[in-house]
């Protein structure tokens, strides 16, 4: 997920370049292609890393939607009930399994930072949660992926 936003931002960023402008454009129209709906599968495994969970999946909805000006409130209602899908199968099978939590440990380096890209400050513009309003007067970039759609 972290690299998906990467390259949304990065495309976006050099949409309205002069010298490389005209090659964004088909790189934003397959990027978007392929990755405006998020496979499923990537959604449960960003849920369930335990840095992340739903707080940090709504955080990751968020920065997507203010780049590629896609609403993703009813993904983030279909991501939850097949979640909860899931584990109700899980837990119908396998019964309630006490749980030992590992101890958690610290990590610095790039990995830290691309945690920082969702859960710190740099993208104030796109903070609005999923489904909520923005005290900003334009909460979402000038340039758009999804006008060239």
């Amino acid at each position: 997920m972290h690299h998906i936003i990467q390259i949304a931002k990065h495309l976006n960023s050099y949409e309205h370049d002069r010298l490389l402008g005209t090659v964004v454009f088909p790189m934003q129209t397959k990027f978007l292609k392929y990755w405006r709906d998020i496979p499923l599968l990537y959604s449960f495994a960003f849920i369930l890393d335990p840095r992340a969970k739903l707080r940090g999946f709504n955080r990751v909805l968020s920065i997507l939607a203010g780049v590629t000006h896609h609403d993703y409130s009813g993904y983030l209602t279909l991501v939850r009930a097949q979640l909860t899908e899931v584990f109700n199968k899980y837990e119908a099978k396998f019964g309630a399994v006490p749980s030992v939590r590992p101890s958690q440990t610290t990590r610095t380096g790039k990995k830290r930072t691309n945690w920082g890209m969702i859960y710190g400050d740099d993208d104030d513009l796109f903070s609005t949660p999923i489904g909520g309003t923005s005290s900003s007067s334009n909460p979402t970039p000038s340039a758009s992926l999804s006008r060239h759609t």
